[in-house]
């Protein structure tokens, strides 16, 4: 029997592609590559997302090219072939990597064990003619794909997949609200309780444009969601690989989904590899608890009107209530008549060396956060600041200092109010474009 197989490449390797395309259709095997197969009138993305599901294989061109681009269609394909891979489950070599030239294979996640980095490349930068050999003994040489049914509740990527009733499939930009970026989420299946995929992916994306629509250059890179013990945003090895950020919650409870994600997507919009371990990540740790409190507010707010889904509507309700439920946590919230100034000069010490999981320092950085909280509220666009955080270890004042001098001058009037809330303001404020 014929077998199909899809060659996804950036544009800038469309000549290795067509070549690969040939040599593989002289051996019987069928091939689709863009700028061969398109025809005039088809639509693009319907028709690339077609072809993969009905492939094979998919080989992916991995290329120096891709890696010096964060947007491109093929990262698209790339997400839709890992899909369709973990949907098949069976057929283990329906993705097949390839070096077209001096590059990194990128490392997606494609299930809670396996990443793109556990699967052997054809190299053809090293040895084209061994790569074209064992290209054909993999595809020949393997069994047909077998029928497998599609999941119901599949991975929520840049595209939804296809559900049980083959309903046409739902585009990342039909769940989003407001204006957003490029950004990919990816959830990762795993023990999530009673929640569906395509739920958790729907909530997540709304609990980042509650941020990202403040960025002047909004967040458009691959986020991994999975299941964990704790949630952590991990540390990646390598600017071309997606984040991933592990979350503790399980089944449909939306409002702590929000709380957590909101949280872990603070540290991913910092530069949270170069403070691992500092002296001030008791203040980061807090400005990502504002993260937290000012997302559901603002959800709460926006859900009232405008829900992702009609009958999420009454849940805005559960979003408030659960802000404030954290808002009145014993210590959460300064004594009477002590200044935030008095209280951390009698904490900083502590702060600085306290481990930020502890129970005490959890308290104190959502004291601080809750301090902070009518700020954010007011410089909303202050979210850009949390990008240029310095890595200076001196004390917060100094450190404050440090950052007002890194930021935008747009968010200098933020930073400065941050400080104040210290008590410790800066002097002078140099002119703040309009």
């Amino acid at each position: 029997m014929e077998k199909n197989v899809f060659i996804a490449n950036v544009t800038e390797n469309d000549d290795f592609a067509i070549e690969l395309h040939s040599f593989l259709e002289e051996h019987g095997i069928k091939c689709f590559q863009y700028k061969i197969d398109l025809l005039p009138g088809q639509i693009i993305k319907q028709e690339t997302k077609n072809q993969i599901e009905e492939s094979d294989h998919v080989i992916l061109g991995f290329s120096k090219e891709l890696n010096d681009r964060k947007k491109s269609d093929m990262r698209r394909e790339i997400i839709i072939a890992i899909t369709e891979a973990y949907n098949r489950k069976s057929n283990s070599n329906f993705l097949i990597p390839i070096k077209i030239n001096d590059c990194i294979i990128e490392n997606y996640r494609i299930d809670p064990i396996i990443s793109m980095s556990d699967i052997w490349y054809a190299d053809f930068h090293a040895d084209s003619a061994k790569a074209r050999q064992d290209l054909l003994k993999t595809i020949l040489g393997t069994k047909q794909k077998e029928s497998v049914e599609i999941i119901e509740h599949s991975i929520q990527t840049e595209l939804v997949t296809r559900r049980k009733d083959n309903q046409p499939s739902q585009t990342i930009d039909d769940v989003l609200i407001g204006e957003q970026s490029n950004m990919h989420l990816f959830v990762i299946p795993g023990n999530w309780g009673d929640a569906q995929l395509e739920d958790i992916g729907t909530l997540l994306i709304d609990t980042a444009s509650h941020i990202n629509q403040h960025l002047r250059k909004p967040f458009d890179e691959t986020i991994h969601v999975m299941p964990g013990d704790y949630p952590i945003a991990l540390i990646r090895d390598s600017t071309h690989d997606p984040y991933t950020i592990k979350l503790s919650v399980r089944d449909r409870l939306w409002n702590q989904y929000a709380y957590q994600f909101a949280h872990e997507f603070c540290h991913v919009l910092s530069n949270y590899k170069e403070l691992q371990n500092h002296p001030n990540n008791w203040f980061h740790e807090a400005i990502c608890e504002v993260a937290s409190i000012f997302t559901l507010r603002n959800m709460a707010k926006r859900w009232r009107s405008e829900p992702p889904y009609p009958n999420w509507r009454s849940y805005a309700d559960h979003l408030d209530a659960y802000w404030h439920k954290t808002q009145s946590r014993l210590g959460t919230q300064l004594p009477d008549g002590v200044s935030l100034n008095s209280w951390l000069f009698d904490n900083e010490d502590m702060l600085r060396t306290a481990d930020y999981r502890e129970n005490q320092q959890r308290l104190n950085q959502a004291l601080v956060a809750y301090e902070l909280l009518p700020i954010f509220e007011v410089y909303k666009t202050g979210w850009n600041a949390v990008r240029k955080y310095p890595t200076s270890i001196s004390t917060l004042e100094e450190y404050l200092k440090n950052w007002y001098s890194l930021v935008d001058l747009d968010d200098r009037p933020f930073v400065t109010r941050i400080s104040e809330a210290f008590g410790y303001p800066i002097p002078s404020s140099p002119h703040v474009r309009q």
